[in-house]
């Protein structure tokens, strides 16, 4: 039960981060782009999908 509490957390920390557009070197794949292939996605806008992401798993481990 600890753990849980934990990883939610830490999955709303991380939400709060990436929902104000930081943090894209924490998206898995997006970091290793080259970048030329990373000027093809807007940055801001997939920080705060994946932070939506991030409080929809963290909600869903809370159910």
């Amino acid at each position: 039960m600890i753990v849980m509490m934990f990883v939610i957390g830490l999955f709303i920390v991380l939400g709060i981060i990436l929902i104000n557009g930081k943090g894209s070197s924490l998206i898995a794949g997006y970091n290793t782009m080259p970048p030329e292939e990373k000027e093809k996605y807007d940055t801001v806008a997939l920080c705060k999908f994946m932070g939506k992401m991030m409080f929809a798993l963290s909600f869903s481990m809370c159910i």
